[in-house]
């Protein structure tokens, strides 16, 4: 009896140690790939987005690096490849090695595909190449090993040295897009000419500045003025969702009365959608929700002009194509 309980004894024991082992290697996995989310998101949209192309490769090498060969899920391991190609091709630092890591993202992961707000003629090149290496096999594109494709560039090695002053758009479509001059083509056709500059602050925030003029066509009055805004947008100034609000103040004269018009303000927010092309023409299409009331009540003496204005709550939608640069 004395040796069965021994033997039961051991057994417990190592089943107990081989579970311990097991839940420390998944706390281990689970903190290595909140380390290379965390480095992934600084590098992509803070370092790259800000053209920082050399921090941004350094902080996806480190994600490589706390991931290993097995600590991360496989797409994630895969997604820091195909980030890491973006940044290489798209940052001038090494093409050769963006391709080897595109092809890498590929073997790992078979359904990725690139993130279309960063994709450029050249990175997406370089993509649609890599896949039939993907699937054959072979040396990297500068005759390296395919495990040194996210390994940093040497000190000797001047197929993959960083370009000395990357060009302040290289490869980066929409983050070097900070200014956009957009106009409402409807609006232009049926009285309503609307024209709209906005200029990037930030990496998510831009400030805009509008004019309007009303023609008497559709209304029977006269209007024109102009109005400053803020938009924050979810993933960078110029392209994607945006919400924010607004400010206007305008002038109206009824068509049929003279000596009498209207100073007006016009306050409320705005959600909207602007799709970006890398040539720089883009369209947006949004709405929301203001207020317009009249700063002086003599001003409105008859009352046509704020019943024509219809002061109050009223909706705004717009369609406007624009230009970024």
């Amino acid at each position: 009896m004395g040796k069965i309980r021994f033997v039961w004894t051991v057994l417990v024991f190592a089943l107990s140690l081989g579970a311990g082992r097991a839940r420390a290697s998944e706390k281990r996995s689970d903190v290595a790939e909140v380390v290379a989310r965390a480095l992934q998101k600084k590098a992509m949209e803070e370092d790259y987005l800000a053209t920082n192309f050399s921090k941004a490769q350094e902080s996806l090498e480190k994600a490589l690096t706390a991931c290993g060969t097995d600590a991360c899920d496989v797409k994630l391991r895969a997604a820091l490849r195909r980030d890491l190609g973006v940044v290489q091709i798209g940052g001038q630092l090494s093409r050769p090695r963006g391709q080897d890591n595109f092809v890498e993202a590929q073997r790992l992961d078979p359904g990725i595909a690139l993130d279309h707000d960063l994709e450029t003629k050249d990175i997406k090149a370089a993509w649609e190449a890599a896949k039939g290496r993907a699937t054959s096999g072979g040396t990297s594109g500068d005759g390296t090993k395919k495990s040194d494709a996210g390994k940093a560039p040497s000190s000797g090695d001047t197929s993959s040295a960083p370009a000395a002053e990357p060009s302040w758009n290289a490869g980066v479509k929409l983050v070097v897009k900070d200014n956009n001059i957009a106009i409402n083509p409807v609006g232009a056709i049926v009285g309503g000419l609307n024209i709209t500059y906005t200029r990037a602050l930030s990496e998510k925030l831009s400030l805009g500045i509008s004019g309007l003029m009303v023609v008497p066509v559709l209304v029977d009055y006269f209007a024109a003025g102009g109005g400053i805004g803020g938009l924050f947008w979810l993933k960078r100034p110029n392209t994607g969702v945006s919400f924010g609000p607004y400010v206007q103040m305008f002038r109206a004269v009824p068509q049929q009365t003279t000596g009498l018009s209207m100073v007006a303000m016009a306050v409320g927010a705005e959600l909207g959608q602007r799709w970006l092309w890398e040539s720089g023409v883009n369209l947006g299409f949004g709405g929301g929700l203001g207020y317009s009331f009249p700063l002086a009540e003599d001003t409105c003496a008859t009352g046509a002009t704020c019943s024509a204005l219809k002061t109050g709550l009223a909706p705004r939608l717009y369609l406007d194509v624009g230009y970024a640069f």
